[in-house]
């Protein structure tokens, strides 16, 4: 398995400044990207968006948030705030949103799954596909998220 490079980790950067931009008219400060070590677990808020990864790739993208994050994206989106089920469908998109800007990249090579969404820690979210997951720490306004690219290039 080949860790991707640093090109394939700006397409992922790229995909969450558009987000952020296009859904808030407020660009996201990037506070910190990092390659994760083996001994430190990979950080998860308590809201997260998993899409798993295959064909030329394996392995996940997942995006993690608290609650408030998700509530003021819906209210800067215009849809309600429901329930539980709203605010995960909403980190599912997001995750869903963020694979598939990195598809039109990658094209065809990464096959993207329908978004997994899960509260609170989960033992998926610590699977490790490649020697470094890259993280890439997001605040927008007072709110913290998380992206991981946990992917390996097949050789």
């Amino acid at each position: 398995m080949i860790d991707l490079n640093e090109k394939d980790i700006g397409v992922f950067v790229a995909a969450v400044e558009r987000y952020f931009h296009q859904i808030t008219a407020t660009a996201p400060m990037l506070r910190s990207a990092w390659l994760s070590t083996a001994d430190e677990p990979l950080p998860s808020h308590e809201y997260t968006g998993l899409i798993e990864v295959s064909g030329d790739f394996s392995g996940n993208v997942y995006f993690s948030t608290g609650r408030a994050t998700i509530e003021h994206l819906l209210v800067a989106m215009r849809e309600p705030i429901r329930d539980e089920s709203n605010l995960l469908d909403a980190v599912g998109e997001i995750a869903n949103t963020l694979a598939g800007n990195a598809r039109e990249y990658f094209g065809e090579r990464l096959v993207i799954s329908v978004p997994t969404t899960l509260r609170g820690p989960a033992p998926a979210l610590q699977q490790r596909a490649c020697s470094h997951p890259y993280v890439i720490a997001i605040q927008w306004q007072r709110h913290e998220a998380v992206l991981v690219v946990n992917l390996g290039r097949r050789n």
